[in-house]
């Protein structure tokens, strides 16, 4: 498996941070992702059957039962009394899997299923976990914890900013946001230049909620996109593009920030506009009032 934004696919089922998804990127939301798994199981198995499962010794497909286990934990199937015990048997777990990176990484997605703080310890332990894949879930795990103020320590997501895996750097940028650690600012302003056009585009959604007036080119720009018809321009369809700029619209509306009206303006009046033109024409609406 590779860290690669475009080989992460996710199920959006986490409003706190939707809305920080950039398409040619990585979408930080959801509650269950689903990757490098070409065959979908079906299973009857409870998610003790499936902790069983990866707790025995002569169990050889742990990963399998990590991965059933995730989607065991999306479809609400763990009673809630029941997840402190069920965290402590993960961790043990992840622990004791030192040599299988496709177990630690399920059992992070699965993790961030629970979306419980008290699954904190291991995404923690995730960060410097020595797979990218791992890293990059456990970032996307915490992104999508609860945006009340977490007691943790955001050095070790900001040390992130600097990776060389473009995914990873992402995935801390949209964390850092998603969370909106104040000390993150000036760091992720500074990839307002990152070669990476993912990157930079996500620095700029993130800066919105700071309402830094640095961020406002780029914004435009995107915000200016055209669908890339041949493929010989930006690569985005119309899709996508339509999708990036709703997402950007919909940050301006949360910050209740005016600084690109005139821009807005503009694209409320576009005529083939269709979703964007009536969203920026809800969202000045809100802005005036």
């Amino acid at each position: 498996m590779t860290t690669e934004f475009e080989d992460k696919k996710l199920i959006d089922k986490n409003p706190a941070v939707s809305g920080l998804m950039v398409p040619l990127a990585i979408v930080l939301v959801g509650a269950l992702i689903v990757f490098g798994v070409t065959r979908m199981l079906s299973t009857d198995r409870s998610y003790q059957d499936l902790v069983g499962e990866m707790e025995s010794k002569s169990f050889g497909n742990k990963w399998v039962a990590a991965y059933e286990l995730s989607k065991v934990i999306a479809s609400s199937q763990v009673p809630k009394e029941e997840i402190p015990e069920l965290i402590k048997r993960l961790g043990y777990i992840y622990k004791s899997s030192k040599a299988d990176p496709r177990t630690r990484d399920f059992i992070v997605v699965a993790l961030g299923a629970l979306n419980s703080r008290e699954s904190l310890p291991i995404l923690l332990l995730g960060l410097k976990d020595s797979d990218k894949n791992v890293q990059f879930h456990s970032l996307t795990s915490i992104g999508n914890m609860s945006t009340d103020k977490l007691d943790i320590d955001w050095g070790i997501i900001l040390n992130l900013l600097k990776s060389k895996d473009t995914a990873i750097k992402q995935a801390a940028v949209l964390t850092l946001g998603a969370h909106k650690v104040d000390k993150a600012e000036a760091l992720i302003e500074g990839l307002l230049n990152d070669e990476n056009r993912g990157v930079k585009y996500a620095a700029a959604r993130v800066l919105i909620s700071f309402k830094n007036q640095k961020a406002i080119p780029i914004l435009e720009d995107m915000l200016n996109l055209k669908p890339d018809k041949d493929n010989k321009g930006n690569g985005l369809d119309a899709r996508q593009v339509e999708s990036l700029k709703l997402n950007v619209l919909n940050s301006l509306r949360k910050a209740k920030w005016i600084a690109l009206n005139k821009t807005l303006l503009e694209l409320s009046l576009e005529k083939s506009g269709g979703k964007v033109s009536l969203q920026a024409k809800e969202v000045l609406k809100l802005l005036k009032n």
